[in-house]
């Protein structure tokens, strides 16, 4: 009733007295007063009185609320989250969504049937990073995606996850038109390392793409371990093969000693990173057939594979002798002209000496002459004036020969080919090789030293590398800020860091020529 009628009191009690049928009350009813009040005691009143307040104020509450609370209070805290999550992805502020955890899994998980691409490829890189193994088969289900972006990183987040469901869907993405989804698909398998990838990974080796094949060889290592060191040998007889030197390494890296017929081989490559690789992974074999051609290593016209080879030698405590260089040979007839003349040549001779005899006497008679000593001082001023005349000349033509170069109307010089810049680029990995194994007994000190290493190949894998001038770049600097804070710790002027810094100007100049945009040597 108090929803149906208006606020009226007196009703209110006389409902109440109707239906409680109280005998006192009911007499006074018939009074000209509401409710006969007037008549009754304060005693009696005051009961009265109180219920009256508490009916009047239980029914201006009752009144007063809103219907759209009692609806919100039905809602629970959870679905609000999706609710506001839901807004976000339509959003797109995905930096909001991450805040939320494991709670944005669900509306991520649908977001994935979006008609937008950016809001799938978003949605599956957000899962990926939260890692809930919820979201494996919703992702699994669109890894077929008509837009690469979002095959990719539906890829990339099912390698984070490392649920071996997702094994064969990946595995049939493996010959992805797509170069970058190839990429994250190898690395993906590299992740989950199951033994169901093996034989498929083995045709990625023949990847058109450099990047692809490198992270191949790594693949492959994670999932077959010892089992890939003779499709490796068969790799390296190939003649058709590209990554030979990644192959090299990893057969280093596995010490297997099947593979020292291959390595010797290799010695004999065109290629000067194929050899100094190959004398690298004998090294590392450690095995005593590999001496004897090590030995004849160290006649390589190149000095990356000399230096290698010196260090393999070491690991067997064998100590090469360095090429002698034979003493030219004289003529013993002419050191004895020289020396003690025969009876036949001293006419001659002393007629030689005594014309050289005689200048020096004519020039001291002119020099004695009057005037003679100033003439000579003149012409000697004049000498050294035409002297500094012609350093001049010579100077301000190389300033405009600079001048021209800089404003790019000369053409630049002829850039290096890959070979010969992975020939330079090793050779100074090699110098730093040896700087940071110098130990400071400074755990900050040597911490930095152990980074100048990887930092200086990483610059050896810049002409492997296929990628666009752009994303070479990138790369370039990201390395810069890695050596300024290497730099950072071992001082600008370490010997370590000149050299870091040498391999990235190569690399910079090799880059901005466009001598790495052709497609990479072969080696």
């Amino acid at each position: 009733s108090l929803k149906r009628h208006s606020f009226n009191p007196p009703r209110i009690v006389w409902q109440i007295n109707s239906k409680l049928q109280f005998p006192k009350f009911k007499q006074f009813k018939s009074n000209n007063s509401p409710c006969g009040l007037k008549r009754m005691s304060f005693e009696r009143k005051l009961p009265i009185l109180i219920g009256l307040l508490f009916i009047a104020t239980l029914s201006i509450s009752v009144s007063g609320q809103d219907s759209s609370d009692t609806a919100r209070s039905s809602y629970s805290k959870h679905e609000i989250s999706i609710a506001r999550i839901s807004v976000l992805i339509h959003k797109k502020n995905w930096e909001k969504i991450s805040e939320y955890g494991a709670t944005a899994v669900e509306p991520l998980v649908k977001a994935l049937d979006n008609s937008d691409p950016e809001i799938r490829m978003k949605s599956a890189e957000a899962l990926g990073i939260i890692g809930d193994k919820y979201a494996v088969e919703p992702l699994i289900g669109i890894i077929n995606d008509e837009d690469w972006h979002v095959r990719q990183q539906v890829v990339k987040a099912l390698g984070k996850l490392r649920e071996s469901q997702a094994v064969e869907p990946l595995i049939g993405c493996l010959k992805d038109l797509s170069r970058e989804v190839r990429l994250e698909v190898v690395i993906a398998l590299k992740t989950l390392a199951d033994d169901k990838a093996f034989e498929h990974l083995l045709q990625c080796i023949y990847d058109p793409d450099a990047s692809v094949r490198s992270e191949t060889v790594k693949a492959l290592l994670m999932t077959g371990g010892e089992r890939v060191v003779e499709p490796f040998i068969d790799y390296l007889n190939d003649s058709n093969s590209l990554s030979k030197v990644e192959v090299i390494r990893a057969l280093g890296v596995l010490g297997d000693k099947r593979a020292v017929g291959q390595m010797v081989l290799c010695l004999k490559d065109k290629s000067p990173s194929v050899r100094m690789w190959a004398v690298d992974a004998l090294g590392r074999i450690g095995d005593k057939r590999a001496i004897e051609p090590l030995k004849r290593c160290m006649e390589d016209p190149e000095a990356g594979v000399r230096d290698r080879a010196l260090e393999a030698l070491k690991k067997f405590n064998v100590e090469p002798r360095p090429p002698q260089v034979a003493a030219p040979k004289t003529d013993k007839k002419t050191e004895i002209a020289v020396v003690t003349p025969t009876p036949s040549s001293v006419p001659a001779i002393d007629q030689s000496a005594m014309k050289i005899q005689a200048a020096p006497a004519e020039t001291v008679k002119e020099a004695r002459k009057p005037g003679t000593k100033a003439v000579q001082q003149a012409e000697a001023r004049k000498k050294n004036s035409s002297v500094w005349w012609l350093y001049g000349i010579v100077g301000a033509v190389a300033a405009i020969i600079v001048a021209l170069k800089f404003s790019g109307i000369f053409p630049a010089s002829t850039c290096r080919t890959s070979d010969e810049l992975s020939v330079e680029l090793e050779k100074l990995t090699l110098q730093i090789r040896e700087i940071s194994r110098k130990r400071t007994n400074n755990a900050s000190s040597d911490a930095a030293l152990d980074m100048l290493e990887p930092h200086a190949t990483a610059f050896t894998h810049f002409p492997l590398d296929t990628c666009s001038r752009e994303d070479k770049k990138k790369h370039l600097g990201s390395m810069d800020e890695a050596i300024a804070q290497i730099s950072g710790k071992l001082g600008s002027g370490h010997k370590g860091i000149r050299l870091l810094r040498k391999m990235r100007h190569l690399v910079k100049k090799a880059i901005d020529s466009g001598c790495l945009d052709g497609p990479p040597a072969r080696s």
